[in-house]
């Protein structure tokens, strides 16, 4: 699985644009926390928030971590 982050405070719609076309080209599981970002993705599992021990537990699991590089991705890392 991977878990695509870009934080809470702003969208960034190209880069979950980018993964849901990879999702759709390789078949794996993309799960994305998309912040304020309004867009429909046909291929990852979008969610606007997550609460921390979801957050944790998402991160742990994935195979890859595509983050925006904040301060809360970066200390998860």
């Amino acid at each position: 699985m991977i878990f695509v982050t870009v934080g809470t405070q702003l969208p960034f719609d190209r880069l979950i644009a980018a993964m849901d076309d990879y999702a759709a080209q390789s078949g794996e599981e993309v799960i994305a926390q998309v912040g304020g970002g309004g867009g429909s993705w046909a291929h990852l599992d979008s969610r606007a928030m997550l609460a921390p021990s979801e957050f944790v537990q998402l991160f742990s699991r994935a195979r890859v971590v595509v983050a925006h590089a904040g301060v809360g991705s970066i200390l998860s890392a």
